[in-house]
């Protein structure tokens, strides 16, 4: 009875590490994100083109190059927004990673949650078998000291 209660309580601990070690990730995907979408309205904007008047209306509401400006200037303050809050969460979860003194783990779990890299990647650059980096990245998670 102990031991099963002791699995599923270390369990939730392995999740709550995995949870705080990706927030970095999942700021910086927001944030590149809103990138793209600022990018796509400024090139909306820069293929909107000097009304033409034609004998037959158009339906619609069409913006205006102001219009996509505003909404673009819009989305990159939500976006700068996120990478300040990035840049925070990256210096604690580097705190949380500097808690490994293996290399081997810390190098890892720095490729995956501040480089955005693959196991399969990493274990690529490193040159180690995919099954064994997989191995190395359960043990590091079980080394990360989160208190």
């Amino acid at each position: 009875m102990h031991k099963r209660l002791y699995a599923v309580q270390e369990a939730e601990v392995q999740k709550d590490i995995k949870r705080k070690l990706e927030r970095y990730r999942k700021l910086m995907e927001m944030a590149k994100e809103l990138q793209k979408q600022a990018d796509e309205l400024e090139n909306r904007a820069e293929a909107v083109g000097s009304k033409r008047i034609t004998d037959m209306p158009r339906g619609g509401n069409h913006m205006t190059t102001e219009d996509l400006i505003v909404k673009k200037a819009d989305i990159e303050k939500r976006r700068d927004i996120f990478l300040r809050r990035a840049a925070d969460e990256k210096r604690i979860v580097q705190q949380y990673i500097d808690t490994v003194e293996s290399p081997k783990h810390n190098r890892l779990l720095c490729g995956i949650y501040l480089e955005d890299l693959s196991v399969n990647e990493i274990a690529e650059k490193e040159g180690y078998s995919v099954r064994q980096e997989w191995r190395i990245y359960k043990e590091a998670h079980e080394m990360v000291n989160i208190d």
